[in-house]
């Protein structure tokens, strides 16, 4: 179906935006102690 199609970009987009800023945000605070 279409909405599983744009689902699915969705998550992909969200992955490779939230990812990386995940992993910042997690070698910031480990970093940081």
């Amino acid at each position: 179906m279409a909405i599983d199609f744009v689902a699915g970009m969705l998550f992909e987009v969200a992955r490779k935006v939230i990812v990386p800023r995940f992993r910042a945000l997690a070698a910031s605070e480990v970093s940081e102690k």
